[in-house]
């Protein structure tokens, strides 16, 4: 029987040294502070926003959610964007998506100074991860890595599937990986003989939002799998794993909910303090 892996635990260790961080900035008259923006009435989102309030209230760190009309212009949000970005006192800007229709995305990501741009949203971050120069990576693909290192596991030389290719989580993490020196494949849905790829492999992350996609056939005996996906089915929130076929025959699986997802809102609160301590300096 394998180890389910959940983030609880570690959570809960990078949320107490936030605390004593930001009480440590407090005093130093620095409040962080988390500067959401919100266009349109996106389920996922409103929700997600939630989320981060209450993460951002746990540790001490400033919310500020600035929610939009769907059809509010590129001027008028580039007017909002530029005065946060010149707004001393915020420490992090990050822009909800999906966008309504109407907005270009790597336009309206753009927007934000790179120094504040906490989730990699911008095309010159995204370069920076490419180059391995970079001060953040998208939230989600360090939250993976990090949760799949709880395991003891040195990537090194392990044969590495990622399953995904999107610039939020599968391009980055192929980048994460080979900066961790694994030989990494990225296989997507019209991938040939993904299952083959996958029994090859010590370690394997689904990012593909494909609900419970890996089953046994894809499972080598002793490998690590990670959770990314996150598919509504009827109301519930199902991963691309199949965890009740894999948990027999892999090492240590990830659970959706409570894997990669809460990590990655506290990676971003993370990111937020970071800044803070930068402005300190």
């Amino acid at each position: 029987m394998g180890i389910k892996l959940k983030s609880k635990e570690l959570c809960g260790e990078i949320i107490t040294q936030l605390k004593k961080d930001v009480s440590l900035l407090k005093k130093s008259s620095i409040e962080p502070t988390l500067a959401s923006v919100l266009i349109g009435n996106d389920g996922g989102s409103i929700f997600y926003t939630g989320i981060q309030k209450k993460k951002c209230d746990e540790v001490g760190i400033k919310y500020n959610l600035h929610r939009l009309p769907e059809d509010i212009s590129f001027q008028e949000l580039k007017t909002l964007v530029e005065k946060l970005n010149n707004d001393e006192n915020i420490h992090g800007i990050l822009i909800q998506s999906p966008l309504p229709k109407g907005l270009d995305g790597r336009d309206v990501f753009n927007l934000i100074k790179p120094e504040k741009d906490i989730d990699c949203q911008t095309t010159t971050n995204i370069g920076k991860v490419y180059s391995g120069e970079f001060d953040f990576a998208p939230c989600t693909a360090i939250s993976a890595l990090e949760l799949a290192k709880q395991t003891g596991v040195k990537f090194e030389g392990k044969d590495v599937v990622v399953i995904g290719r999107s610039n939020v989580v599968g391009k980055p993490l192929f980048q994460l990986l080979n900066n961790e020196n694994a030989t990494v494949t990225v296989c997507h849905l019209k991938s040939k003989d993904i299952d083959k790829k996958c029994r090859e492999a010590d370690i394997v992350f689904a990012c593909a939002g494909s609900p419970k996609l890996v089953d046994a056939s894809y499972v080598k005996e002793g490998s690590i799998l990670i959770d990314i996906g996150t598919t509504n089915v009827d109301g519930k929130i199902v991963g691309d794993i199949n965890l009740e076929e894999v948990i027999d025959i892999a090492d240590y699986v990830s659970t959706v909910p409570g894997g990669v997802g809460p990590l990655t809102t506290i990676i971003l609160l993370r990111n937020v303090v970071s800044n803070a301590k930068k402005s300190k300096e």
